[in-house]
C-alpha cells in the first residue's frame, strides 16, 4: 500500500513538472513569431510524452505491487488454513481422547454397578434362605407341637 501510493505521488509529481515547464516556457516567449510558437508546442508535446511514460511506468509498478500484495494475500490465506486444519486436527485429537477416556470411566462406572447390584442380590438371596430356613424350623416346631397335642387327647367312643 506505501508503494501504491509513493507511485501516485511520483506520477502526480511528474505531471505538475511537465505542466508547469510547458506553462513557464510559454509565458517566456515574447516573440510571436512561428519559431518559437513551434519550440512551445514541440517542447508541450515531449512535456506529455514524458507525463505519460512516466504514467504507463506507474501502471506497470503498480500492476506488480498489486501481484505482490496478491502473492502475500494468498501465502497469508493459505498459512491461516493450514493453522486452522492443524488446530482443528488438534482439536479432534483432543474431542476423540475425552470422549475415550469417558467411555472407558463409563464402563468402569457400569462394571461397579452391576457388581454391586450382584453383591446386593446375593445377600438378599442368603437373608432369604435365613428367612425361609427360619419360617421352616417354626413351622416344623408348631407342626410337632400340635402333634404332641393331639396325641394326648383322647377322643371319646361314640
Amino acid at each position: 500500500m506505501k508503494n501504491m501510493n509513493l507511485i501516485v505521488v511520483s506520477v502526480v509529481c511528474a505531471l505538475v513538472l511537465a505542466f508547469s515547464s510547458a506553462c513557464s516556457k510559454e509565458e517566456s516567449s515574447s516573440a510571436p513569431d512561428q519559431i518559437r510558437q513551434t519550440t512551445v508546442s514541440q517542447d508541450q508535446v515531449k512535456a506529455q510524452q514524458q507525463a505519460g511514460e512516466a504514467l504507463e511506468q506507474t501502471i506497470e509498478k503498480t500492476g506488480a505491487a498489486s501481484s505482490e500484495a496478491a502473492t502475500n494475500t494468498t501465502s497469508a490465506l493459505d498459512k491461516v488454513a493450514d493453522k486452522t486444519k492443524t488446530a482443528l486436527s488438534g482439536a479432534a485429537a483432543d474431542t476423540k481422547t475425552a470422549l475415550s477416556e469417558a467411555a472407558a470411566d463409563t464402563k468402569a462406572a457400569l462394571n461397579e454397578a452391576a457388581a454391586d447390584t450382584k453383591e446386593a442380590l446375593n445377600e438378599a438371596v442368603e437373608k432369604t434362605g435365613e428367612a425361609i430356613d427360619k419360617a421352616a424350623d417354626k413351622i416344623t416346631e408348631a407342626v410337632t407341637n400340635t402333634a404332641d397335642k393331639v396325641k394326648g387327647i383322647t377322643i371319646p367312643a361314640k
